[in-house]
């Protein structure tokens, strides 16, 4: 999933859930604004991902991504 506005609506709501796949920048606050936002964290960074993340955009701020990360809230 590379689009926040998608990001943040999956994880809105009484109904909501799930796992989402996204670039990120591999920065703290990035990952705390995600946090605050929609009280999903990061799970796992899938060992050797960093080739997926090649040319991909980091879901909260922009810039080039680390890693893809898998982010989800715990219930």
């Amino acid at each position: 999933m590379d689009d926040y506005a998608a990001f943040k609506e999956m994880f809105d709501g009484e109904k909501s859930g799930g796992f989402a796949l996204s670039p990120w920048c591999g920065s703290g606050d990035c990952e705390a604004q995600v946090k605050a936002e929609t009280k999903a964290t990061i799970r796992v960074l899938p060992f050797g991902n960093e080739e997926t993340a090649k040319g991909k955009r980091c879901i909260v701020c922009g810039t080039a991504a680390r890693n893809v990360a898998i982010f989800a809230k715990a219930y």
